[in-house]
């Protein structure tokens, strides 16, 4: 089994979280600030690493343990592993995912921020410590009370059974920009022809509610790959490399998925119309931006998804 400890950004409260499972720490007594500062990667993360899966060691039982950062993906984090992993064909017994960021305090986020955010690790370090000491307590609990989930868990890891490639199309929502371009890919709609509103409503997912995020099947290639969506708000970069170390550690074949970020290559309005679609009273405005902004972007998304297609051919 994987078990993977998870918070805003993978050096604080997941990694101590984490070091209490594997015994690096009792959960009996208060750690000093020595120790805390010597458990791999607290407070030691750069800026731009969160979604890395980091290793922390095997419990007693063969279970291994991991902590990473999430940034604001949120609830989407583990609804997209989780989904992530039955695409691939891993069974959902063999991977648990902790949530440690509600145990985060006040005075370990500003020292977090201080110090990994700003660099300034002299200001921010002592009050991330401190804050982590006081949260100490809690944590342990929590390790404890999720511990019949994992501690009776004999299973045997197994590969997954799937081994086709996964494109995923990925934008702020998963329901406009990637559904577009995901069905450029699959041929449901022409490189030539602007869609209208009607035509785009018939597709699968497109201007339905976000709600938790995760992947959604879109179409099967003519190669045999399937083609999802995701939504990952403004963190596409953090879900990318969470799916990467995700597989690596799993199987080693983290080459499997084809990750492809729309939202970074087209109007910041498609961003503002799927947030407006949210609300009824706006759904009028968000229509607006986003006619807008396909009008606009259909070409960009067109050469996206034409260079995606090369990649997939291996060209």
């Amino acid at each position: 089994m994987m078990v993977i400890y998870h918070c805003f950004g993978g050096s604080h409260s997941s990694v101590t979280a984490a070091a209490i499972h594997l015994g690096l720490l009792s959960r009996h007594r208060l750690p000093t600030a020595a120790e805390l500062l010597a458990l791999p990667y607290f407070d030691g993360r750069s800026r731009g690493e969160e979604g890395d899966l980091k290793y922390m060691g095997t419990d007693a039982y063969g279970n291994k343990v991991y902590a990473v950062g999430k940034k604001n993906l949120g609830a989407r984090f583990e609804t997209f592993l989780y989904n992530l992993a039955a695409v691939i064909g891993i069974p959902r017994r063999n991977i648990l995912l902790l949530n440690t960021s509600p145990l985060v305090n006040m005075s370990m986020r500003i020292g977090g921020f201080i110090s990994r955010r700003m660099g300034l690790t002299f200001l921010g370090r002592p009050l991330v410590v401190w804050g982590t000491r006081r949260a100490f307590p809690r944590l342990g609990l929590f390790v404890a009370e999720n511990r019949n989930l994992w501690q009776n868990n004999r299973i045997t890891p197994l590969k997954p059974s799937i081994k086709r490639n996964i494109i995923i199309y990925a934008c702020f929502s998963g329901t406009h920009a990637a559904v577009v371009a995901a069905a450029l890919h699959a041929g449901r709609l022409s490189f030539h022809h602007l869609p209208d509103w009607k035509e785009l409503k018939e597709l699968p997912h497109f201007d339905t509610p976000e709600g938790q995020g995760g992947l959604r099947f879109f179409a099967l290639t003519p190669s045999g790959h399937a083609v999802y969506t995701a939504a990952v708000g403004h963190d596409g970069e953090t879900a990318k490399r969470a799916a990467a170390t995700f597989l690596a550690a799993w199987d080693g074949e983290p080459e499997r998925v084809l990750w492809i970020d729309v939202s970074g290559r087209v109007s910041f309005f498609w961003r503002i119309g799927a947030f407006c679609r949210r609300y009824n009273y706006l759904g009028w405005l968000g229509r607006l931006f986003l006619r807008w902004s396909l009008a606009r972007d259909y070409h960009v998304i067109g050469d996206i998804v034409k260079k995606t297609k090369r990649q997939e051919r291996g060209e």
